[in-house]
């Protein structure tokens, strides 16, 4: 059953020391299917253009697919890096993800997803990141 949900989404970076934060409200659509939960949406970014996105939530870790002005497959498994390239208008580039920790909590009408991961950008140079998803029915 696809319900409509009410989705946020915050992101945090560690950078020289300081915590950066971003967070993303939007509206979209929660699937379960065979134990493999799905959060779909789109979001507008000023002057790129519309991204669909669909994250992929599974016992072993988290999949986020990105097409439109932003393209990219980034997948999050504890202990494993995986790389990817993230297309921006801008340019293409080449990251990797490994998650630190990954815990789904699902309630009747609420979700939520806390994510801890290394970013790699360089090759080896990497920064702490974490992301925490909550969606809502509405």
């Amino acid at each position: 059953m696809k319900k409509e949900v009410a989705i946020r989404i915050i992101g945090r970076q560690l950078r020289d020391g300081t915590w950066e934060e971003a967070i993303t409200e939007t509206r979209g659509k929660y699937y379960k299917d065979e134990g493999i939960i799905y959060l779909f949406y789109e979001e507008a970014d000023e002057g790129a253009g519309v991204c669909k996105t669909r994250i992929t939530l599974r016992e072993r870790g988290m999949q986020v697919n990105r097409q439109g002005a932003i393209t990219t497959t980034l997948l999050y498994e504890m202990g494993i890096r995986n790389n990817a390239v993230y297309r921006t208008p801008l340019g293409a580039l080449e990251i990797g993800t490994e998650a630190t920790h990954y815990i789904v909590a699902e309630k009747e009408d609420e979700l939520t997803v806390d994510l801890g991961y290394k970013l790699f950008l360089n090759a080896d140079e990497h920064q702490e990141a974490t992301l925490r998803i909550s969606a809502k029915e509405i």
